[in-house]
């Protein structure tokens, strides 16, 4: 490529790149030159300076030429839109009182609540008052709950569970609630168990420690179980899914090494030496995974 080439592709690219900045990649994106092709003409020709080359070829590096391309067309909803959003989502849900929690899990698409506060141009309770809902004061920016809210909305769901069924965060999400999680359980310390204990309502195994120490007999046979079911390795997480159990009884029988793969070697060599039944393959997994522990 000559150099009154590189200059001219550089002046066609320019002219046709619709860019704040055209930099040497805008050009070779541009222009479908190679960019070894390109380095090797700017490097032989203007010393490896992209501004000398846009220099030499009239342009600028730093403003491609524009093109007016008219004003864009606003896709935001109208307000009506967006009131006729809001009090749908309180018909379905048969309340008259809308937190901003709440209307996040229950919005449609293409009204996102920054899209509502956006569209209407006011602040939240400020969208539900042209809704004709009612105001919700805690739904003010920086405005906390109570205890007392707290524990009333966590006894109303626990009520709409079955009975036996623990109340955990999983099951609270899945109850349509009002609140969010962390804002629920900011007045005991962000703490779900305290939570728990203030509204008189008992926490699942998998959120406190057992009173009566687990065994390594009925770890190990967990971990045998578990691994026998999915046929592989489990991790830790679903250690604890599959069993209910905490994070920390798979971490506390190998000291001062507590940690989940010291929990691992210390369960399959227990296995082992109790000559616990298994199949053929699931003891060869564990073998080879024991040798990788060992190494």
């Amino acid at each position: 490529m000559t150099r009154d080439e590189f200059i001219g592709a550089i002046q066609n690219a320019a002219k046709a790149k619709h860019t704040s900045r055209f930099t040497h990649w805008a050009f070779i994106e541009q222009s479908g030159i190679a960019k070894q092709v390109s380095t090797s003409a700017l490097r032989l020709y203007f010393g490896g300076s992209w501004p000398k080359a846009c220099q030499a070829a009239g342009v600028s590096d730093r403003a491609a030429p524009r093109v007016n391309f008219g004003a864009q067309k606003d896709t935001r909803p109208s307000k009506d839109a967006c009131i006729a959003e809001l009090k749908r989502v309180a018909v379905q849900l048969g309340v008259t009182e809308l937190p901003r929690e709440l209307y996040r899990k229950h919005s449609g698409p293409g009204f996102s609540f920054s899209t509502i506060i956006r569209s209407l141009r006011k602040t939240w309770p400020e969208c539900l008052k042209a809704a004709g809902l009612d105001s919700c004061e805690k739904a003010k920016q920086g405005w906390g709950l109570s205890k007392e809210e707290s524990i009333d909305e966590l006894r109303r769901i626990a009520a709409t569970l079955p009975p036996g069924t623990k109340l955990t965060q999983d099951t609270f999400e899945r109850a349509q609630p009002k609140f969010e999680i962390n804002r629920l359980t900011r007045p005991f310390g962000s703490s779900w168990v305290r939570a728990l204990s203030a509204a008189g309502l008992a926490p699942s195994k998998m959120y406190t420690r057992s009173k009566t120490p687990v065994s390594l007999d009925t770890l190990a046979v967990e971990f045998l179980e578990v691994t026998t079911q999915l046929k592989l390795i489990p991790f830790l997480k679903e250690m604890c899914f599959y069993k209910k159990r905490s994070r920390r009884l798979f971490s506390s029988h190998r000291p001062p090494d507590n940690s989940y793969a010291a929990f691992q070697r210390t369960a399959i060599e227990h296995l082992f030496a109790k000559n616990v039944p298994m199949r053929p393959e699931i003891r060869s997994l564990l073998e080879a995974h024991l040798k990788t522990l060992t190494n």
